[in-house]
C-alpha cells in the first residue's frame, strides 16, 4: 500500500510556456472542496486540508475543459477519466453513484462537463494519494493533451476516543540554498524548518517533509535535530523559466497540524552576451548608419553545451524616451512568418536577427532578448547602439 501525503492538492495545467503547442491540452478546475481547503497555493489549483477520520469521505466538483493554448484538435471527442496513479488505494466515485470513471464527449472546443468527485479514505491510518486524468482520447497524434491532472494528497487518522482534538499549531520555513540555476544544471538544494508555532526554538524532529516542483514528483524527507528538511533536487529536466517549489508537512492527527511553504526556483540559460557587431569588445556602444542592424546572441547550458532550441525574441526602445519597447521587424524575406524571433546558426553556434532599422527613428536604442526565463532569475539582456542614417529621423 503506497503511502504519500496529508494534504489534498488539486493541480491544474500550468499553461504559457514559449512557443507554440503541438495540441491543445485539457484544463483541469476544482471547486467546493470538503473538507474546506485551510490554504491557498500560489499556482495551479492547490489546496491544503486537514487530516480526515476514516469516516469522512473528500469530495469536490471537479470542471474538464479544453485550454486556450496550442494547435488546432478535431471534434466530436471522447475522453474518459479515472484514476492512473499505478498504486492508489482510496476508492473513487465519479457522478454522485458507484462508477469509477467519467466521460466527457466534447462536441466543440467550447464544451466544458462538471462531475462531483467523491473519495472514500481506507479505514488505515497514513497518507494517500489520488491523481486523476484521461485514461482514453488524447495523446500521440490525437490533436489533445491530457493536461497535468488533478493530484490529491491527503492523510488518514483514527478519531480521538474522546475530548477535542486541539493539534498544535507548526511554523515551516523553506529556504532556497541555490535559488537560481542555469538549463540543465543537475542539482539545487532547498531547506524547510518546521518547529511549533507557539516555541519557535522547538524543532520538531523525525517529521517527513513532503516536496515537490511544480506539478512532478512528491519527495519525502525527514527533519533532524534541528527540524531541518534538506532537498537536493536535480532540475536537469526542468524549462526555463520560474518554478514553484513546496514543502507540505502533513500534520500529525491530533498532534501537530498541517503546514505548506513555498519558493521560487528559477532556471535561466547562460547568456554568453552579443556578438559583433552590436557589441565589440573595448568600441562602447556601436554605431550604425545603414538599414539594417544583424542581432547576434550566444547562449549555453550549465556544461557551457550550445543550445539549439531556444525561442529568442528581439525587442527595442528608445534610450531617451519612456515609451514602450516595440518587437523589432526583419528583413523581408529573411525571416518567414516568425516575426521577431531570432534564428539559429549551427554553423556558429549562435542566434542571429537581422533588424530592419529602415523605419527606425535615429538615436540610442535599447536592444533587449526576451528568452522566456521568468523575471525570478534572468538577468536584463540588454544591448544599446545608436542608429544615425543619412538625412536624420525616420528613412
Amino acid at each position: 500500500m503506497k503511502k504519500s501525503l496529508i494534504l489534498i492538492t488539486c493541480m491544474a495545467l500550468i499553461l504559457g510556456l514559449a512557443g507554440v503547442a503541438a495540441a491543445k491540452s485539457i484544463d483541469y478546475v476544482a471547486t467546493e472542496i470538503s473538507p474546506e481547503a485551510i490554504f491557498n497555493g500560489q499556482s495551479g489549483n492547490f489546496r491544503l486540508i486537514g487530516s480526515v477520520p476514516w469516516s469522512s469521505p473528500i469530495t469536490f466538483n471537479l470542471t474538464f475543459k479544453i485550454g486556450t493554448n496550442g494547435g488546432t484538435t478535431t471534434y466530436p471527442r471522447e475522453v474518459t477519466f479515472g484514476v492512473v496513479n499505478s498504486n492508489g488505494d482510496p476508492l473513487v466515485y465519479f457522478g454522485g453513484g458507484t462508477k469509477t470513471s467519467f466521460v466527457a464527449n466534447f462536441a466543440q472546443y467550447s464544451d466544458t462537463f462538471t462531475t462531483q468527485v467523491k473519495i472514500i479514505p481506507p479505514a488505515v491510518d497514513g497518507a494517500y494519494h489520488v491523481k486523476i486524468a484521461p485514461t482514453a482520447g488524447t495523446g500521440g497524434n490525437k490533436g489533445l493533451e491530457p493536461g497535468g491532472g488533478i493530484l490529491v494528497h491527503f492523510r488518514v487518522f483514527t478519531p480521538s476516543s474522546g475530548g477535542d482534538c486541539n493539534p498544535a499549531e507548526t511554523s515551516l520555513s523553506l529556504t532556497p540554498v541555490q535559488a537560481c540555476v542555469v538549463y540543465h544544471a543537475t542539482l539545487t538544494t532547498f531547506t524547510a524548518t518546521l518547529t511549533e508555532k507557539d516555541a519557535p526554538d522547538t524543532p520538531l524532529v523525525g517529521k517527513t517533509i513532503d516536496f515537490m516542483v511544480d506539478t512532478g514528483e512528491v519527495f519525502h524527507v525527514s527533519t533532524d535535530a534541528d527540524g531541518k528538511a534538506t532537498f537536493n533536487y536535480n532540475p536537469s529536466a526542468l524549462p526555463v523559466g520560474d518554478h514553484t517549489v513546496y514543502a507540505n508537512f502533513l500534520g500529525e492527527g491530533c498532534a501537530y497540524q498541517a503546514i505548506d511553504a513555498s519558493a521560487t526556483l528559477g532556471v535561466t540559460y547562460d547568456f554568453q552576451g552579443f556578438l559583433p557587431p552590436v557589441k565589440i569588445e573595448g568600441a562602447g556602444v556601436g554605431l550604425f548608419a545603414g538599414k539594417v542592424i544583424p542581432v547576434k546572441i550566444r547562449i549555453a547550458d550549465a556544461f557551457g553545451n550550445p543550445v539549439p532550441d531556444a525561442k529568442a525574441y528581439v525587442f527595442f526602445s528608445l534610450t531617451s524616451a519612456s515609451v514602450p519597447e516595440a518587437p523589432a521587424e526583419p528583413i523581408a524575406n529573411t525571416n518567414a512568418d516568425s516575426g521577431n524571433l531570432m534564428r539559429y546558426d549551427p554553423l556558429a553556434d549562435q542566434y542571429i536577427f537581422n533588424w530592419d532599422t529602415s523605419k527606425v527613428a535615429n538615436g540610442g536604442h535599447n536592444i533587449r532578448i526576451y528568452l522566456g526565463e521568468g523575471g525570478a532569475c534572468a538577468g536584463a539582456r540588454l544591448a544599446t547602439v545608436t542608429i544615425q542614417k543619412s538625412g536624420g529621423g525616420k528613412k
